[in-house]
């Protein structure tokens, strides 16, 4: 009994003899040419099968224990991989929400720190940095929408940044204002230009020297370029203390024959330099307030961006006073801090004139001063 087929094996074992039954005829019916050698043949062949299958069967239930064991082993390993996969999955997301959770309890203690130091932070009077105070602002109230612990802080952010804003409006007003009087100053000083060069060509036939000193406004002006200048004129200066004197144009970049007038103790050319430079100031956007001075304090001054800066034109008697220029030095230091620069007559003592602060020559001072103001 033990070697009869179960019915799934009959089932195994018909289903294949009609397969090879079917393959048979076919075959046996082309390469033999009559259905009885092949049906002695297919006789024979069904035999084999029979004694293989039976031989197989018996085969496959002697070792049927070992087959289930297998069968029990390698169901036992695909488990234990499994459950290995599952455990490190969970570990893994495990330790991914403990980290997010420190991560995210780290994030919020620093957004405290960080919106409180901006709600304590003054607001400046410069539209770069208040657009950048507001701007912060502004990614601080976005945390604040999508984090429950720092909700509260919504008000004060957004009153903080209308606050900035209304600011920020002022500061563009002032400016545009700014602009407008610097356009207007612009716009004076071509009328005094015109005037001036009217004046001058005004006088050309004045016989009196006293009369074309006073067209010329000379008491108003130190310097006049002696080219545009007739010969009664340049002889009426001279009378009233004007010298004529070869000096290099820091803004033409030439030298030009001029008719200067000393001020105080100082001499042509540095009469000429504080001239000049006060020139040069007033073609730079957003200058304004520029003054000359003749003691105490720097020789020219001006106002740029809210704050004062300060130039000191040299020509070297200073290097020879040692106790002036440490008083000169100390008071530039203190009030204008690195706002302030030599401009040197002679570029031979520019050296000497850069140990003791930020120094510059004649051909230089225009990118020197851009420095200086921080212009790109």
């Amino acid at each position: 009994m033990e070697n009869i087929p179960t019915s799934d094996e009959w089932k195994a074992i018909v289903v294949g003899s009609s397969l090879i039954t079917i393959l048979g005829f076919y075959f046996g019916v082309n390469h033999y040419g009559s259905l009885q050698v092949f049906l002695d043949v297919l006789n024979n062949f069904l035999g084999s099968i029979k004694h293989t299958a039976i031989i197989n069967l018996n085969w496959i239930r002697s070792y049927k224990n070992l087959f289930l064991m297998i069968i029990f082993i390698g169901s036992s390993v695909f488990l234990l991989v499994f459950i290995i996969k599952l455990l490190s999955y969970l570990i893994i997301n495990l330790i991914n929400a403990i980290s997010y959770y420190f991560y995210k309890r780290n994030f919020i203690k620093n957004e405290l720190i960080e919106i409180e130091n901006l709600l304590d932070t003054e607001a400046e009077f410069d539209e770069q940095k208040l657009r950048l105070l507001i701007e912060k602002l502004k990614s601080k109230l976005i945390n604040c929408k999508t984090s429950r612990k720092l909700k509260h802080f919504r008000p004060k952010l957004k009153k903080r940044i209308e606050t900035c804003l209304e600011l920020l409006e002022k500061l563009k007003k002032k400016r545009f204002v700014e602009e407008m009087q610097n356009l207007k100053e612009i716009l004076i000083r071509d009328v005094q230009d015109l005037d001036e060069e009217k004046r001058i060509r005004g006088s050309y036939d004045e016989p009196d020297s006293y009369i074309i000193y006073c067209k010329l406004k000379a008491d108003e002006k130190d310097v006049f370029k002696k080219d545009r200048l007739s010969k009664k004129q340049v002889q009426a200066l001279e009378k009233y203390g004007f010298v004529q004197k070869n000096e290099y144009s820091m803004i033409e970049h030439k030298y030009f024959r001029y008719l200067i007038k000393p001020k105080s103790n100082h001499n042509p050319t540095h009469a000429f330099l504080v001239w000049e430079i006060q020139k040069l100031l007033k073609e730079i956007k957003g200058v304004s307030k520029i003054k000359e001075h003749l003691a105490v304090d720097a020789d020219v001054t001006f106002k740029f961006k809210n704050r004062y800066y300060a130039i000191e034109v040299e020509r070297g008697d200073l290097l020879r006073k040692k106790e002036q220029i440490k008083i000169k030095l100390e008071y530039l230091n203190r009030k204008y801090r690195n706002r302030w620069m030599f401009l040197v007559s002679n570029k031979n003592l520019l050296q000497k004139y850069s140990e003791l602060g930020f120094s510059t020559q004649r051909s230089r001072v225009l990118q020197n001063l851009k420095k200086l103001l921080k212009i790109n």
